[in-house]
């Protein structure tokens, strides 16, 4: 997560990003959340142990404007998550 995070200034028309069975963490989907990764994204999957924590940074990332799809099947996303979605 963190070199992908460190690359965003090479990737600026990435648009669909699959971070599937890569064991990001919630830690991990911060450091993407805080980065300019996903500034250009319209579709985000991430079947990844992220648990409700990693969700909420999704959530609250402002870089995700763009985001059309978002998949995160397999995550444990529970309450927590559910609600920074919502």
């Amino acid at each position: 997560a963190a070199a992908l995070a460190a690359s965003a200034k090479r990737l600026p028309k990435l648009e669909e990003l699959d971070l599937s069975y890569n064991q990001i963490t919630s830690a991990g989907m911060k450091k993407l959340a805080a980065s300019k990764v996903f500034a250009n994204l319209t579709r985000l999957r991430s079947a990844n142990p992220l648990q409700g924590e990693g969700v909420r940074y999704l959530a609250n990332c402002r870089h995700l404007r763009r985001l059309v799809t978002l998949d995160l099947y397999g995550g444990e996303v529970g309450d927590e998550g559910a609600g920074a979605l919502a």
